[in-house]
């Protein structure tokens, strides 16, 4: 079961409460790790440090039993409590992914006063065991925010904006694309753009920052001729199209390269076709690569794209969202060349047949990341499940892929989707784009892997 994972997999900053010494000062709690891990035990257990345990009446402690419903665990009377309380939690052999549950202070007058909320993290494997959100990429802070905003696309008449798919451009740079792109008259509304104007159905950043952990910062974008303060719109839709829409990008034997995939409805994802373009000029000029085509349905309409030893791999599903992914591979030289492309079938390389290619794994994939790990000596793929973003690995990119663990959780930050992994992130930490409906922008975040036994 993976119900209670709807709480989180991704909340794992300590917490810390005040604490009150003075006398009639409000009890509370402190824990020192929110989150569990358990790996492969049978058990986990935490001290819960009381502030002012002689004004508490008693300590409840409730599980999660279905997404944002709890029922009682145990209730602790202020007979046994002193300074400290000994959480002890056992692992049923049917296990779940990710336990939650909410220790409450009620005090002598049978209020709740203090609460926090603990995980257990049964996951095992490659799995996110810190997560930070580092900084806004785009857009302009909320009321309240209190995140750090190295780059502010106003300056490129950027309101509103997703995806955020980088690569390493092999000049220095770190390119950028974005999804659907709207101007500084965006106002973040139930979600999406709402009636903003200046859309571009495209645009694209250009980043040579390589100091990841103080936020992502973004030098310059392609622009107006003459306007610098107008990032400018790369890939045209089709005549029948509603939009054109970045997927995957890579540089290939110094050029750049852009999967994109040309949308008529955004009911049921209808794509009229998918394409690359190219850039010979470090991504000044594009201009389409007709010799590379996907039709309507194709099993590579949306695709991510990684190369090592001298082939490109691509990672594509039939839509956007909600469907299985399949695998192909070319050489390097055969990148425009597409019936040198050879489809993985479950135990071979097939050359010249889609038809042949067969899921990688069962699960849902939408918006994914492909990147081999230097640390870890393993491909990674990061995408937006069911509801979280998730991440597997594989020692061979042909798999097997392991089951989904959890990289962010959507009640943490709800109506996310995307998590495109920066270029230089190939050690213990990796850092990515994650983008929200909601406000509709990207957040620079980071995640600490460790391998769970």
């Amino acid at each position: 079961m993976k119900y209670a994972a709807g709480i989180l997999a991704g909340i794992f900053l300590p917490l810390h409460a005040c604490r009150k010494t003075e006398a009639g000062g409000q009890p509370s709690i402190t824990i020192a790790e929110d989150t569990l891990y358990a790996g492969k035990k049978t058990a986990v257990s935490a001290v819960i440090q009381l502030q002012n345990a002689h004004l508490i009446k008693e300590l409840k402690i409730q599980q999660e039993t279905a997404p944002g419903k709890f029922s009682e665990y145990v209730r602790v009377p202020a007979a046994q409590l002193s300074g400290q309380y000994d959480f002890r939690f056992d692992i049923p052999g049917n296990k779940q992914d990710i336990y939650a549950f909410l220790i409450v202070v009620i005090d002598q007058g049978g209020k709740p006063v203090d609460t926090k909320r603990l995980y257990v993290n049964t996951q095992t494997g490659l799995v996110p065991v810190k997560l930070t959100r580092i900084s806004r990429l785009t857009g302009a802070p909320l009321a309240g925010e209190k995140i750090i905003n190295p780059a502010p696309t106003a300056r490129w008449n950027i309101g509103g904006t997703d995806l955020g798919i980088m690569w390493d451009m092999e000049n220095g740079q770190t390119g950028i694309f974005f999804g659907d792109t709207y101007g500084n008259d965006f106002k973040p509304v139930g979600g999406g753009p709402g009636a903003a104007g200046q859309w571009r159905y495209n645009t694209l950043g250009f980043s040579g920052d390589a100091h990841l952990d103080d936020g992502l910062s973004i030098d310059h974008m392609a622009a107006d001729p003459g306007n610098d303060n107008f990032a400018r719109q790369i890939i045209p839709k089709s005549p029948n199209g509603y939009t054109a829409i970045p997927s995957g990008a890579i540089h290939v034997k110094g050029i750049d390269y852009v999967h994109y995939w040309d949308l008529r409805s955004w009911d049921g994802f209808v794509t009229n076709f998918a394409s690359l373009y190219q850039s010979a000029d470090h991504g000044k000029n594009w201009t389409r690569c007709t010799s590379v085509y996907y039709p309507a349905g194709s099993k590579f309409t949306c695709s991510a794209y990684a190369k090592k030893d001298g082939y490109v791999y691509i990672v594509g599903t039939k839509v956007l969202r909600g469907t299985v992914p399949y695998l192909a591979r070319c050489r390097e030289q055969d990148l425009l060349n597409q019936p040198a492309h050879e489809y993985w079938n479950g135990t071979q390389w097939i050359v010249n047949d889609e038809t042949a290619a067969t899921p990688l794994f069962n699960g849902a994939m939408g918006e994914a990341s492909l990147s081999f790990n230097q640390y870890y000596h393993v491909w990674m793929l990061t995408y937006l499940g069911d509801r979280d973003l998730e991440i597997r690995y594989a020692h061979d990119v042909s798999g097997p892929w392991s089951g989904p663990n959890i990289l962010v959780n959507t009640s943490l930050y709800p109506a996310l989707y995307g998590a495109f992994v920066h270029p230089l992130s190939g050690g213990k930490e990796i850092y990515f784009n994650m983008s929200q409906w909601v406000p509709y922008n990207v957040f620079f975040m980071k995640a600490e892997l460790a391998f769970m036994e």
